[in-house]
């Protein structure tokens, strides 16, 4: 009996060690620490073991929802330690801001999911600018068998993961943006100066955006003088020509040649890509 416990044991710990599990017959490959299979059956869409389990055991997971591991172990995927939860109550569990860089949480995620779909490609290449603790590419990579690699940037020292700390103004500069299928400018409020150098670098990919005007707050006064704005108006009633904030983003963008975006327009809380 004491050598049957043994083996046991030694199972358990190959199970969680291993770098590939196999389930139903599909191989599940471990990839940032989830497991993930090379393909789907119309039974059970999902790629991702825990997600598979979950669809296994308990049926389709609804739109905007996450597979949580209770124990916060990713391969204890045993169908009693797993439950669901909002995208918005997955990020507060693991102590994501969602009150600042993931507010409408949901909303950001579908719109780079849709855009993931637009690519004709399995291995898409992103740039991160305001890359927080990574919650919202986290959160799509979950949902789509494609791979996708990501290059993190974010000014704050104290965010999780690995991404390259400092001023992305500076870094962007220096990049080669053909590198990358989708730009991300998930901003705290105007990414009008990474936008500057998204359009010098003629990008040709998908750009994100998070466009977010408080009651009170000013527009960059280089982003008006190019809408065409007198530079003494500017400067004597800078409240007066920054109303209506979002509509003038639309102006400068068709004056870039943009001529289409998708989004949410939510109040002062603008999230759309192009």
């Amino acid at each position: 009996m004491k050598k049957l416990n043994n083996l046991i044991s030694l199972s358990m710990i190959n199970l969680r060690t291993n770098k590939k599990i196999e389930l139903d017959g599909f191989i599940f490959t471990r990839e940032g620490g989830y497991y993930r299979r090379g393909n789907t059956t119309p039974d059970n869409p999902e790629r991702w073991l825990h997600r598979y389990v979950w669809h296994k055991h308990k049926g389709p997971i609804p739109d905007g929802y996450s597979v949580h591991h209770r124990d916060e172990d990713k391969t204890n995927n045993a169908i009693e330690n797993l439950e669901l939860l909002s995208f918005e109550d997955h990020a507060k569990h693991h102590g994501k801001n969602v009150k600042t860089d993931n507010s409408h949480l949901t909303e950001k995620i579908q719109l780079r999911l849709d855009t993931v779909n637009m690519i004709d490609k399995d291995y898409i290449r992103v740039l991160e600018c305001f890359s927080g603790d990574g919650v919202i590419w986290d959160e799509v990579k979950k949902l789509t068998p494609k791979n996708i690699k990501i290059l993190r940037m974010d000014q704050k020292p104290d965010k999780t993961g690995v991404y390259l700390k400092g001023d992305n103004l500076k870094f962007m500069k220096s990049m080669d943006f053909s590198v990358f299928d989708i730009v991300d400018l998930d901003a705290y409020g105007s990414p009008f100066k990474q936008l500057e150098i998204v359009f010098e670098k003629q990008y040709k990919g998908i750009v994100h955006c998070t466009f977010i005007q408080s009651v009170m707050g000013n527009l960059d006064r280089k982003f008006l003088e190019q809408l065409g704005y007198p530079k003494r108006m500017i400067e004597k009633t800078p409240t007066l020509f920054s109303k209506n904030g979002m509509v003038k983003m639309e102006r400068w963008l068709a004056k870039k040649g943009v001529k289409n975006i998708t989004g949410f327009f939510i109040e002062r809380k603008n999230y759309f890509y192009f």
